[in-house]
């Protein structure tokens, strides 16, 4: 996951299924500017995800798909 214009602290990642369920979630910084973190998802079953990144300022949620 890459991400920019993201607060310099408190970023919070979760990866959730579409029913809701946490399946993973991290605290994160950035680097130069940039939020960037890998999520090892080759224990989750194949199908559609969301993830969810969060600042002091905003919440941002992208529909991803896992395939192995």
């Amino acid at each position: 996951i890459e991400a920019e214009g993201i607060a310099a602290s408190g970023i919070s990642i979760q990866l959730l299924t579409l029913q809701g369920q946490l399946v993973y979630a991290r605290q994160a910084s950035l680097l130069n500017g940039l939020l960037r973190q890998t999520i090892p998802t080759d224990t989750f079953p194949p199908g559609l995800y969301l993830v969810k990144i969060s600042d002091s300022r905003q919440l941002i949620t992208k529909k991803i798909s896992i395939s192995h």
